[in-house]
């Protein structure tokens, strides 16, 4: 299961099957707390969309055998970082739009018959306006194509994560 999580959070890892990707960083949000932290990415745009990026806070951990994960966005982290830094200037472009997540929860857990079983639950506010049909077909697809690009990472690599 710690594979499957490395796998999916990792932002070493992402960075290999997620093609959209641009970049992702994990920093501590207390000294050197491994359970909270700050999560950022950046996705390339797409279909003449201009690339997002997304700040979000973060908390992390195993209970009982199932690992939780669960993170929002920083709150007006376009105009400072989470403590108060100036925001970042090395955005893939000037159209970088920031994003908001405002709730992100996973939980990964190993069932009886050995399945590793994920599940998900994400609402985020893309700062655009959408109709309801296309953001309905655009998070089925996406949704299907991460599922089935980090499984393919994982079984070609769990033996050497």
């Amino acid at each position: 299961m710690d594979k499957l999580i490395k796998s999916i959070y990792s932002p070493e890892h992402a960075r290999k099957w997620d093609k959209g990707l641009i970049d992702s960083k994990v920093e501590p949000l207390r000294g050197e707390s491994k359970s909270c932290f700050y999560s950022y990415t950046c996705y390339k745009g797409s279909l003449g969309l201009d690339s997002r990026d997304f700040y979000e806070k973060a908390i992390a951990f195993e209970h009982n055998g199932k690992y939780y994960r669960y993170s929002a966005f920083v709150p007006n982290s376009s105009e400072l970082g989470p403590n108060g830094e100036p925001i970042r200037t090395d955005l893939p472009t000037a159209k970088t739009i920031r994003g908001r997540t405002l709730i992100n929860v996973g939980i990964i857990e190993r069932v009886e018959n050995g399945e590793i079983h994920v599940k998900t639950l994400a609402q985020c506010d893309m700062g655009m306006k959408v109709m309801a049909t296309l953001a309905n077909k655009a998070v089925t697809t996406t949704t299907k194509k991460w599922y089935t690009d980090v499984n393919k990472y994982y079984m070609a690599n769990r033996k050497n994560l």
